[in-house]
């Protein structure tokens, strides 16, 4: 059975946008978040290592949060970037 590819990937292969050796390449994504209190000052961080090896760091602070909140913050903001 043939694999199908996503109906993106194969607009991007007609438009020679697609480089197969790159797009094979997982993209790594590290984030942390910490608040001090519940609620308290609180911030987080990313770190986005693409295919091609370009290294993005992402930050912020808020105040007042939760430990919960700021951790997920971290994720959303790295997600909305890739």
């Amino acid at each position: 059975m043939k694999r199908q590819r996503h109906p993106d990937v194969r607009a991007a292969e007609r438009r020679g946008r697609y480089n197969r050796r790159v797009r094979e390449q997982p993209t790594g994504i590290f984030t942390d978040g910490a608040a001090k209190g519940k609620p308290g000052p609180g911030g987080w961080g990313v770190v986005i290592v693409t295919p091609d090896r370009q290294v993005i760091e992402l930050g912020g602070a808020a105040a007042p949060t939760t430990n919960n909140k700021i951790e997920l913050t971290g994720a959303i903001q790295a997600l909305l970037k890739v």
